[in-house]
């Protein structure tokens, strides 16, 4: 959709923190009912001054069924307003015809790695999921550092046999422009165990992303305690040039921080990174992923964020941890009030159907390797690995023929796995796929 947004307000419109304007749109029936809220949102990078304009062009999210529908299409200033629910009224509302529409049919299934799974067969992820002619991941996460400063007790770090590594550049570039040739789009760097501000060519990566016309938004995860060593404008470019952050915390005090990470005395210098980046931030949004041990209420959650940081910000909290595909011996009870997921779960979300994290997102490891799933594979199993970039391309890995085995059969690694989402669960979740770094941590 091509939309023209003109600034007739007296201050510049950008999506800069910390109080940021998006475009954003929702759907409603024909009858003005509401169908779907916040259905999207994309980034204004360039502040739009008093009296400019600009145009944007950007894939919108049908909905499933055919029928009669409204969009509208509107700004949103975030923690603030929405732009159609004051005095200003800036909005523009769309009759839209949604025809039925099927992504392949019995005769072109073949075409697609997994076209055997109907809750995918929509012309709508089309645009998101395929680039001329062949199937391409939603999101790439390359791992450029598998090396971690801390020896979280519900990650199986310690466990791994891999050679801990920096990825060559020359690696990077070459895993960067085959993902370009396969239509572009966000990128995270969150490796799959470590910490990517160890990661010393981290500066060097992202001023070679941005170089790159077809790379969007950019994100990771991080624990944070590493960008006490990271210059001043190093970590300021770094922080700016990413769309989100999500930090991990493993404790709000010194006691369950240590308990979590075996690494005592990191809790004050986890609190002072966390500062220190929020002071350089002028544009990302940073979100809290607390990862505890003992219970809090959502008071004094938000009461230790203010307390350390004078702000809020979004966050999330849990105190519940998967078993890394049956990588962690669960039978050791964890400390405090944290807990392990169940069999049972396990047993649940199997039958759901076949997991989202395939589609969602595609990890491609410090050597080169390419894992289908993304998600729990810590030691890069030979199973679970589909290629490897240095020697053919990531559209050929990832729709060739052992791609699609898998997606036929499935990962051994799967069976009682607790962190598997079923691919129902996200397919109605349209922001997901038109702004994938919004989906980061799931």
């Amino acid at each position: 959709m091509r939309v023209t947004l003109v600034n007739g307000a007296e201050v510049s419109l950008v999506s800069s923190a910390p109080n940021a304007v998006y475009i954003a749109y929702h759907w409603f029936n024909a009858d003005g009912t509401a169908l779907r809220l916040d259905a999207g949102r994309f980034a204004i990078t360039k502040p739009i001054v008093t009296g400019s304009s600009r145009q944007y062009m950007f894939p919108i999210a049908v909905p499933d069924k055919a029928g009669s529908y409204i969009l509208r299409v509107t700004l949103v200033q975030e923690w603030v307003r929405w732009f159609d629910e004051n005095e200003v009224g800036a909005f523009a509302d769309l009759h839209i015809e949604v025809p039925t529409q099927t992504w392949w049919t019995d005769d072109t299934r073949h075409s697609v790695p997994y076209g055997h799974i109907q809750a995918l067969n929509r012309a709508a992820l089309r645009p998101f999921l395929s680039h001329g002619g062949l199937c391409r991941p939603l999101l790439p996460h390359v791992e450029t550092v598998n090396i971690c400063n801390l020896k979280c007790i519900i990650c199986p770090y310690a466990e791994m046999t891999r050679a801990r590594e920096t990825m060559p550049m020359p690696l990077f570039e070459k895993i960067v422009a085959d993902y370009c040739d396969m239509g572009g789009g966000d990128v995270v760097l969150t490796p799959q165990v470590g910490d990517v501000l160890l990661d010393k060519a981290l500066v060097e990566r992202i001023r070679f992303l941005k170089r790159q016309l077809a790379i969007g938004s950019l994100g990771f995860v991080t624990n944070a305690v590493n960008a006490h060593v990271i210059p001043d404008a190093d970590l300021e470019y770094i922080i700016n040039a990413c769309d989100r952050i999500n930090i991990s915390v493993y404790g709000l005090d010194e006691e369950e921080y240590a308990a979590m990470t075996l690494r005592p005395n990191r809790y004050a210098r986890m609190v002072e990174s966390i500062q220190r980046m929020l002071k350089l931030n002028h544009r990302c949004q940073l979100v809290i992923a607390a990862r505890l041990l003992k219970k809090y209420e959502d008071g004094f959650i938000r009461n230790w964020m203010a307390g350390n940081f004078g702000r809020e910000f979004p966050y999330e909290a849990v105190t519940s941890f998967g078993n890394w595909a049956g990588a962690i011996d669960t039978s050791k009870p964890l400390p405090f009030d944290g807990t392990w997921a169940g069999p049972d779960l396990a047993a649940h979300l199997e039958e759901g159907g076949p997991c989202a994290y395939p589609i969602l997102h595609l990890k491609v490891v410090v050597n080169g390797d390419v894992q289908f799933c993304s998600c729990v594979d810590y030691d890069s199993d030979a199973e679970n690995k589909i290629g490897n970039v240095t020697c053919e391309s990531l559209s050929n890995i990832y729709n060739g023929e052992r791609a699609r085995r898998l997606w036929r059969d499935g990962l051994r690694m799967c069976k009682g796995c607790t962190h598997r989402r079923p691919i129902a669960d996200f397919v109605p979740l349209a922001r997901l796929f038109e702004h994938p770094v919004r989906s980061l941590g799931v």
